[in-house]
Order: structure tokens, then sequence, then C-alpha cells
């Protein structure tokens, strides 16, 4: 009871009680001023040391108040937070996330948004299945994802239509944070395999962001106005089926009685006339809520229930924060910058930077610009043709692999690596998962086939570790890749030998999946020839699609994150199909949408995207196909352009990413590709 003596206090409630006007009949002065809120006349009893308070509300019951002055704030057995949770519990009035009063209750929730109220339960956790060599971890089913997604689109609509009329810097810092988190948080679910536990607190945490963003957007456009407006409502409205707050400030009590927010108002019981406020039970979280702490996790935080200290922590620990992080950025000293070399991290063996040395089959092309000046072309001394290396930027010709765009393939076959790049550091050479061609490059067939086996087994252990932005992920050189597809992902060989580094590496990189999944290393692999399952031709090429449109994402975003020198993930997601692009476990359907569709005039608006993003490039000089285009489609509707010159751009903004790709990383960029086959056969 000591901290709701400290509440009170601070509130400062003898003197707001004191000066308030006592009330009429109507809840109104004789001056026409709102009075002490005494709501519909209910109260509950509390006594602080030989002090008796009375609580009053406009609602029709009234919760027990926080009594514990301090205490940790922990997630419960259902992985929500208990007394603690705003979206479970009244909580003290805060006029920095004065919404909270606002969040719905589950009987307030309309049918279709049922979901936010919904408790996980193992069926709804799908494994991902055979073959896989991490089986426990899974995704939520798409049932309810989808039930999930559709919330999210409308609350997307809703701050589509709250944002209209206001510039950026007048959109509450607090509501651009959810719609943040919210849009992470639900590609999040539908991509990332997770284990059951991780998955379902993700559930969690997008339930409370989805119900605070709606009480954000409904305060501010709903009962934000009531309260500055009274006379918008010919009377006091009844309270509605929210959460609310409760507070000893007489005046915050008439504010959210005024916009029919629930509030439970703390004052000396003396004021009140007995006769006014009838005594009731308030309502125990005991026999309501889940109240026993969650075994494997810890209290995030130890609060006095000052709200702000408690929705600060959970928002710290629940909030979707932007899981993708520049692979190659990520994987640099702190402090290195993007231009110079930075040394290897203690204990990982890195190929050498042979970019200097890289085979040129093809002559040298126009001089490219940056900002004016041409770029130094390399000496003559760097450009010694290495025959056993293969030519990256030419297509391989092999039958596992997915079709080629013309205007991609063109673009990449014309860089000339002999002009000067900017990188210096070798890991620019590494890649995000395996370079396309090393799964189908090998003469052997089976060789092929058991290195699309190995990925297949390993992937959901790869993508797990990619999409956790505790763990600094490094991307590979192509030799730990080859380790990798030939499923050597533990420490052996001679010890300190570099094929023991490197082994011990990928182990590493490994390492988180297998302690979410409780294992200790990996079974059963390599997979003996002998032991290959039959995969079909089309199969294959599916999974080398996935694996290059996967790279191909990655790498935009980096690239646009160097060129432009801004972080836009959303800008550079928007170059791809669908209502939720994603950057990894895309559909296949990608592979015959977007740059890959047929038709010119299909992949028209993923290009003119792409070639927006590309305006803000710094370093090569933007062709002026590409200017010319996107300033005529600001101007003019596409649709009658000819073809013509929608191949010309097309052909134009390959070759410009082409060419800045190698400006920055100084190696051939992977490119998307199509599936030429019927999806399913």
């Amino acid at each position: 009871m000591d901290q709701l003596q400290d509440f009170l206090k601070q509130q400062k409630l003898a003197g707001d009680v004191a000066m308030a006007p006592t009330r009429s009949s109507t809840g109104q002065n004789a001056g026409g001023e709102m009075g002490v809120p005494f709501g519909r006349g209910i109260g509950a009893m509390i006594k602080v040391g030989q002090v008796e308070y009375l609580v009053t509300t406009n609602a029709d019951y009234i919760p027990a108040l926080p009594a514990n002055p301090h205490h940790d704030v922990f997630i419960r057995r259902d992985l929500r937070y208990g007394e603690d949770d705003f979206t479970q519990w009244p909580q003290q009035f805060s006029e920095r996330y004065c919404h909270l009063g606002a969040i719905r209750t589950p009987q307030g929730l309309p049918a279709e948004w049922a979901i936010l109220s919904w408790d996980p339960q193992s069926p709804d956790f799908v494994k991902q299945g055979s073959p896989t060599a991490t089986e426990a971890l899974g995704k939520l089913h798409t049932v309810r994802w989808s039930a999930l997604a559709a919330v999210v689109d409308e609350l997307q609509t809703d701050y589509k239509r709250y944002t209209q009329l206001l510039s950026e810097q007048q959109v509450p810092a607090a509501i651009r944070a959810l719609v943040v988190s919210m849009d992470l948080a639900i590609q999040r679910l539908q991509t990332v395999p997770a284990t059951e536990e991780e998955t379902f607190l993700a559930v969690r945490n997008l339930q409370r962001t989805l119900l605070e963003l709606d009480a954000a957007l409904t305060y501010m456009t709903v009962y934000k106005k009531r309260m500055e407006s009274p006379a918008l409502t010919n009377s006091t409205p009844p309270a509605e089926k929210l959460v609310g707050t409760y507070t000893g400030d007489a005046r915050i009590a008439q504010r959210l009685g005024m916009a029919g927010l629930p509030y439970w108002y703390i004052h000396p019981h003396g004021v009140l006339p007995e006769k006014d406020a009838p005594i009731v039970t308030p309502r125990s979280p005991q026999s309501l809520l889940e109240l026993a702490p969650h075994p494997n996790h810890s209290a995030i935080c130890t609060s006095t229930n000052n709200t702000d200290v408690k929705v600060e922590a959970i928002h710290k620990v629940a909030h979707s924060v932007e899981w993708y992080q520049d692979p190659w950025e990520a994987a640099r000293p702190e402090g290195a910058s993007g231009s110079r070399a930075s040394p290897s991290k203690p204990g990982r063996s890195t190929v050498p930077d042979n970019s200097s040395l890289r085979y040129q089959p093809y002559p040298a092309q126009s001089p490219s610009k940056v900002k004016g000046k041409s770029l130094r072309k390399a000496p003559a001394a760097e450009s010694r043709k290495q025959p056993q290396e293969r030519n990256k930027f030419t297509a391989l010709d092999r039958p596992e692999m997915p079709g080629s765009i013309p205007a991609w393939e063109r673009g990449l076959k014309f860089v000339d690596p002999g002009w000067e790049t900017q990188s210096r550091d070798p890991r620019d050479k590494h890649y995000v998962l395996p370079e396309p061609a090393l799964l189908a490059s090998p003469e052997n067939a089976v060789t092929r086939q058991l290195r699309v086996h190995h990925f297949v087994l390993l992937k959901d252990a790869l993508l797990y570790r990619l999409a956790h932005p505790t763990q600094r992920y490094e991307p590979l050189c192509s030799q730990e890749w080859r380790y990798v597809l030939s499923g050597q992902v533990e420490a052996q060989g001679r010890q300190n030998s570099k094929h023991e580094k490197w082994t011990a590496a990928i182990g590493n990189l490994l390492g988180p999946a297998l302690k979410a999944c409780g294992l200790s290393q990996f079974h059963g692999l390599p997979v003996r020839p002998e032991d290959l399952p039959p995969i079909t031709l089309h199969r294959m090429r599916e999974v080398i699609w996935e694996i290059a449109e996967t790279n191909f994402r990655f790498e935009l975003l980096a690239l646009d994150r160097r060129a432009s020198g801004r972080n836009r993930p959303h800008d550079c997601l928007a170059c791809f199909p669908g209502s939720h692009p994603k950057l990894i476990a895309m559909p296949l359907e990608d592979g015959q949408r977007g740059f890959a569709a047929r038709a010119i005039k299909d992949r028209l608006g993923y290009l003119l995207r792409l070639g927006r993003l590309m305006w803000g490039w710094k370093g090569l000089e933007l062709p002026s196909t590409i200017a010319n285009t996107v300033e005529m489609q600001a101007r003019e509707d596409p649709a009658g352009w000819a073809d013509e010159t929608l191949l010309e751009f097309e052909k134009s903004i390959a070759s410009h990413y082409a060419n800045t790709f190698w400006f920055y990383f100084g190696r051939a960029a992977v490119i998307p590709m199509r599936l030429m086959h019927e999806l399913g056969t």
C-alpha cells in the first residue's frame, strides 16, 4: 500500500479534490463546468494507513489496483505480462501513453478481429517438415497468419487515412514506431523459421502492437476530439468496452469521461456522500489473468507501477525491430567504414581479395562516369587472366539453372571489371547464401544433386541465423559455401588448419539454430551418395531460384544503403511483388512475377520503382534513359508506351544495377532469374 500512497502524493490528489467544484445530479456544477467525476455512482473502498479512499468510475466494475510498491515485470506462462500488460489490465494514466486507456477488451473487439485475443496452441505451429536437419523449427499456421495479416492491412489503411492531411513531423513518433513494428512483425511471422515458443511469443507481441496501434489511431481521431470539443456530443457518452486507466487527478478523470474512456478515480472517501457511492468488490486479477511466471524468461525490469517505465520496458523487448541487418556492414568490426579494409574476425579465415585478378573476357566498354569524371582503369598487371576461375559475369549453362532474364543477363555480361571499384574489404566478395551457380557447376550430376539436397537440409538453420539481429551474420566466401553444400558443417580436419578454421566458423554460424532445436550436432551429414533421395530437375531449379532471389534482394538493400547513404528497406522491398514482399522464403510464384514476369508491361511497375531508387544513388552517373523514363512516368500514363521503349528502359536499369554493384562491391552481382516451368509439376 506504500506505493498507492506515493502515487496519490505524486498526483497531488488532496489539492485537486479541494479545488474541484461540487457535483450536481447531472454531473456538472451550477456554472456548467464539469465537477468531480463520480461516474456511475459505484465505488470501492481502499484504505491507506488510517485514511480511507474511494475509487469511483464511469464503468460498471472496478478492477483491483496495484498494491506492490516495487516489483519485477516479467513474462507469464501465457507469454503476456499479467497485471503489467497494458492490453490486459488498467494502468496508471500517463500523458506520454495517453492512448492506452483506449485499447479494446476482448468483448469490445469486432468479430473479424477476434484473432487479437486468441491464445495460440500447439496445432497452430506448423513444423517445416522433411527434409530438414532442424525439425523443431517451423512457422505459424497459414490460417492464423492470414487472420493477423487482415488486421494489419486494415490498420495500414487507417494509418494512411490518418496521415493524409499531416506532415511527417506531425505524426506522433510513437505511432510511427508502432506501424514499423507491426510491418516487421507480420513479415517475420510469415518468413522466419523459429521454435514454437519463439513463434507464439512473436504472436503475442504482434497482438499487443496491433491493439495499441488501433488504440492510438482511435484516440487521435475520435477520443481526443471529444475531449477538445465537448459540444460534439450531446451528453457524456457511456464508457466503452476498453481497458481504461486509473488516476488520482480529477481533471484527467473528467477528460476521460467526456470522451467515453473508462476511468477509475481515486479520492478521499469523505468528499462523497455515502448514498452516491454504493460499495462494490473490486475484480481481482488472480481469477482473470495468468500470473505464474514463465520458466524460460527472466524479469525485464523492476517497476514502481510507473506506466512509462513498464511500457518502455515491454516495448524494448517486444517490439519487432528491423531484423534485417546489412550482412556486409554487420560483419565489419565496430567503427570500420565500408570503404576500407577491415581485419579478419579472430578465428575466422577469409579468402584473399582477388577482385583485381578477375578473368576479363570482354572488351572494355565506354568508361562509366563518377559525377563527371571517368573511373580509373585498373593497371594492366592487375588484370591477369585466371582461367581456373569461372566467369561469374555470364550465365552458367546447366539444366539445373533457372531461366535467365535477357536484359539482366546482358547487363551483367557487359560489366567491365577492369574499371576500379571502391570496395577494399574482402568480405564484399562474400554471399548471404551460396552463389547460385555453386550448386549447379560441378561436372558430376550426383554432386550437383548432393549440393542441392544439403542446402535444403540446412536452409532453415541458415535462415534462422540470418533473421536474428542479435547474432552477427557474416556472409561466407565461396569456399566456405562449398563446405556447407558438401555437408561439412562441423569443425574437422587438422587442428589450426585452414580447413578446420573454416568448418569451425560454419559450425558457429549454424550453432544458434542447433541450440534452439535442442541439438548438439547435425546428424546424418554429409549425406552419402547412395542415400541421396530422388530430386526432380524442376525442384532443383526452384531451390536454386530461391537462393538467387534471396541473394539478389539482400544485395539490393545493401547496395541501396551504400549508394544512397540511407537505410530504406521498405522502399527496396516495394520493388518486389506481393502485398507483403519478403527478403527470405518468398513464394515460388515470384519466379514468374515482378522482374521475372513474361510481359514487359507486367515488369514495368517494378522497374520504375527501382529506377526511382536509383535517382538517389551516388557513384556512377545515372543513364539518361532511366532519368527520362522516370520523369515521363510522373507526367503521363506508361500504358501507351511502345514495348521497344520499355525494353530499352529495362536494359538500362539492369546495366546500371550491375555496374553500380561492381563499383561498390567489386564482384559480379547476383541477378534475378525466372522459373520457366509450370509450378507444382
